[in-house]
């Protein structure tokens, strides 16, 4: 049975008998409402007027205010909450009172006796229409929030095959320094910085016209000449059936490493134009290297030969000479978590692991006295001199980084569960539908709804509702796999993707799920279950049909009694 959680029905008739023969007969058939009362059109609008009235059940003769007038008044009065209306009368059944009660603003005119099971089913009807509308409204919502968040935050671009552009965030129109209007239909060359080699992009239009994502540094221009850096991920856009139809950038701002780059560049400069002795520039780059708030090392292939002030108070240390005493070299500051270097053997010497790391765009590090790692952005240059020496900085990037997590975060999770949110799931349900029409590979998907949820937030109160939601998520997502993708759909309702799986082995999952909340004591309500329903990709479908094949699952296991599973 479909759950109609939080609607709520008002009728208004001034026969107490009757009121409580349709109050019955709602909540028979309809135990998730609530339904309140009015004996005459004065209180029917005071209702309407002070509480939240989804639908109406409305008798016509009353004393004192008819329902055509208390329907008229309705609609005047709170018109734009378009609140359905069904006229029930046993006296007005000739035709042209059926007009005027449409003329007033009714959906509906039924005449007494009615048929139980008739009313029922338009009243199922009006409540599907309702919860549909607000399920649209929240969705429209959250997906306007989430992609307002990336339209302000994420450089971001859209072209066709021509590389024409077709769609920009407000984030790149203000790096850019252009606005929206003077981007879209221009080449993305239109940013491009003339200081570009034109290799660069000839190795990324060969990548991205095969499918393969590019990456890399580059310097762009802005309309009033000057110019930013940014590392760009170019990736190829595939439609459902596996064709080619465009192109999307992302990008982050790294001006602020370049410059810090180039100032350290500058300093090298000075000191290779230094015409003094060797020591008096050695003295003088020492000078200059210790200024500086990077971490930065001069070393040969054996060892360290200079560690600036701020990479000897990094390693707790107050000069080079206790460096060499406690430490071999500078790969034991590395965190041995890094995705930089987990790939690498340190049968290698110091300085090839150091030159490999150098070659990720960022890696880890680890003060001494600290268990915290930080990111680093490490550049090498070689130094020209008779022996073979580098020069190694060190730029934190640890906020930009950290900054970047956040707002990725932000876009894709829900607030309340921690997982992933409708936008992201209905993304990630396009690329994997996408992946699994090319390649014929099994797709499950199931819809799973909490049973009763609305009776939790009536009796026990919204706060404790969201710590059920929260307890909820948490439990099933200990059965999902690192493929899979489990999101919230909406209010009560999750959802979840399983990849290169077929229906028989989605259903044992689901078991699993259903068994495990089922066997959780939730802490101030105790016993929770659910219902869940689920379905495997068909010849034909599109992933609208799958999820509506796992939707209307969901609802035979709500029918046949709530607490099981069912696949269609």
């Amino acid at each position: 049975m479909q759950s109609y959680g939080n609607i709520t029905i008002l009728i208004v008739d001034d026969v107490a008998t009757t009121r409580l023969t349709e109050k019955v007969m709602l909540e028979t058939h309809f135990p998730d409402i609530k339904t309140v009362e009015a004996q005459n059109g004065k209180e029917a609008l005071e209702r309407v007027k002070n509480e939240h009235i989804d639908l109406i059940l409305l008798d016509i003769v009353m004393p004192d205010m008819d329902g055509f007038e208390v329907a008229k008044r309705i609609e005047n009065e709170f018109k734009d909450r378009k609140i359905p209306i069904i006229f029930l009368t046993a006296h007005l059944a000739h035709d042209e009172f059926k007009e005027k009660g449409f003329e007033v603003g009714a959906v509906d005119y039924m005449v007494r006796p009615i048929d139980t099971n008739l009313l029922i089913n338009r009243i199922r009807l009006y409540l599907t229409l309702i919860k549909q509308t607000e399920e649209l409204r929240r969705f429209n919502s959250e997906a306007t929030n989430s992609l307002e968040l990336i339209n302000r935050y994420v450089i971001a671009s859209k072209t066709d095959l021509k590389g024409i552009i077709t769609e920009v965030t407000d984030a790149f129109c203000d790096i850019a320094g252009y606005s929206r209007e003077e981007l879209l239909g221009k080449p993305h060359n239109i940013v491009r910085h003339p200081d570009m080699s034109g290799e660069v992009f000839h190795e990324m239009w060969s990548m991205i016209k095969k499918g393969v994502i590019w990456s890399g540094e580059i310097k762009n221009r802005r309309k009033d000449g000057s110019y930013y850096w940014v590392h760009a991920v170019v990736s190829p856009l595939i439609d459902i059936n596996g064709k080619l139809i465009g192109y999307i950038s992302t990008r982050q701002d790294i001006t602020r490493i370049k410059h810090q780059q180039q100032e350290i560049n500058e300093k090298q400069e000075l000191l290779d134009q230094e015409t003094a002795s060797r020591l008096e520039a050695e003295e003088l780059s020492h000078e200059i290297l210790d200024s500086s708030e990077n971490l930065i090392a001069v070393a040969n292939s054996e060892k360290p030969l200079f560690l600036n002030s701020a990479m000897l108070e990094f390693m707790d240390l107050s000069s080079i000479e206790e460096f060499f005493q406690k430490y071999q070299d500078l790969n034991t500051f590395f965190a041995t978590e890094s995705e930089a270097i987990s790939d690498f053997q340190f049968e290698n010497s110091w300085l090839d692991t150091i030159l490999h790391i150098a070659e990720k765009r960022f890696f880890k590090m680890r003060p001494v006295r600290s268990d915290i790692d930080y990111t680093y952005n490490l550049k090498i240059k070689r130094l020209e001199s008779k022996e073979e020496r580098y020069l190694f900085v060190f730029t934190d990037v640890t906020l930009l980084e950290e900054e970047r997590s956040y707002y990725e975060e932000l876009a894709t999770h829900d607030t309340l569960t921690n997982i992933y949110n409708r936008f992201y799931f209905i993304d990630a349900l396009e690329r994997e539908f996408a992946t699994t029409k090319r390649y014929g590979h099994p797709l499950s998907l199931m819809l799973i709804d909490i049973d009763h949820f609305k009776r939790i937030n009536d009796n026990f109160g919204h706060t404790v509702g969201d710590e059920v939601l929260k307890e909820f998520a948490a439990i099933l997502s200990k059965r999902v796999r690192s493929s899979d993708v489990f999101a919230r759909w909406g209010g009560e309702e999750f959802i979840l993707l399983l990849p290169s799986t077929t229906v028989g082995q989605a259903m044992c999952v689901a078991e699993s799920m259903r068994a495990s909340v089922d066997n959780n004591v939730f802490d101030e309500v105790g016993s929770v279950t659910c219902s869940i329903g689920v379905s495997q990709i068909q010849d034909g479908d599109d992933f609208n049909r799958l999820i509506s094949r796992s939707d209307e699952a969901l609802y035979r296991a709500k029918e046949e009694g709530r607490n099981r599973v069912i696949s269609l």
